[in-house]
């Protein structure tokens, strides 16, 4: 079992890549609304106050989606399959990053 997570910027792609993997029913999602600082921001790194950041006040917040799957092992590539199809821009900057990390205890979830 693996955990994957994806922040992404793009609601149109992150959905048409959620419609793809739901139609094939390989794995269910989490969608958080989520921000962060990111590497393309126009905003010099010192002119952001990391209290204004947590209060919601720092207008150089990037507003992004992470979606967060528990993917079984043997459907794993195809789910990156279709992630790499409709969601083309990770090596961009600012197109977002995803990971897969090891789960070492699963429950909750047929």
């Amino acid at each position: 079992m693996k955990l994957l997570m994806i922040i992404h910027r793009d609601d149109a792609a992150l959905e048409a890549f959620i419609e793809a993997v739901r139609s094939e029913n390989l794995t269910g999602f989490t969608l958080l609304r989520s921000s962060g600082i990111g590497r393309t921001t126009e905003a010099k790194p010192l002119e952001f106050s990391f209290m204004d950041l947590l209060k919601g006040q720092d207008s150089s917040r990037l507003e992004n989606s992470t979606l967060l799957s528990f993917v079984d092992d043997e459907r794993l590539a195809r789910v990156i399959e279709l992630l790499k199809q409709h969601i083309t821009d990770f090596d961009a900057p600012g197109g977002g990053m995803y990971a897969v990390l090891p789960v070492e205890s699963f429950g909750g979830v047929e």
